[in-house]
């Protein structure tokens, strides 16, 4: 890495118009220790990477990542994206919810655990709005044709609370 490191902060250097003493300063670093990087005479650690990002106005993730310092970010999905998007739109009440349904979701997926799958006629408390029977699944995987007051409807086997609940009213 150091090679590559030295070569590419000597032709920042050059095409920013700075000197190695001009970097030291801006970055909080030494002029020796500037100098044996720039040579690639020393290997940069991570704190000299963030230094010298610092000193060149750089991203100093960005900066870390692309010499191996720090692992590739995941790439983001369109599902990625859409969820965040509508977490920012949500008042922060039900973005606290939210957070809390995925850590819950995180937690069981690291225990292995497998949610059992709906059949239909299992009785099924509908979270945050009613009691409810399932009638079938609907197109979408993990999706259930609940039917409960106010007619069917499909629900993520997330928002559904498995049954047997003896706190359910009968009826």
């Amino acid at each position: 890495m150091s090679k590559d490191f030295a070569e590419w902060l000597r032709g920042e250097l050059d095409r920013r118009g700075l000197s190695q003493q001009d970097l030291a300063r801006r970055g909080g670093m030494s002029s020796p220790g500037v100098s044996q990087i720039v040579r690639g005479t020393a290997q940069p650690r991570a704190e000299s990477i963030v230094k010298i990002a610092i000193g060149l106005g750089e991203d100093p993730v960005s900066l870390l990542r692309s010499y191996g310092e720090l692992p590739a970010p995941l790439p983001e999905t369109a599902d990625e994206e859409e969820a965040v998007r509508i977490l920012r739109a949500l008042p922060y009440h039900l973005r606290q919810v939210a957070i809390w349904m995925l850590r819950g979701m995180h937690a069981e997926y690291l225990q292995g655990d497998e949610p059992r799958i709906l059949q239909e006629g299992d009785r099924v408390c509908v979270v945050l709005v009613q009691e409810g029977t399932v009638v079938g699944e609907a197109e979408e995987p993990d999706h259930y044709l609940v039917s409960a007051e106010g007619g069917v409807r499909a629900y993520h086997r997330g928002e559904l609370a498995e049954t047997p609940r003896t706190d359910l009213p009968a009826g």
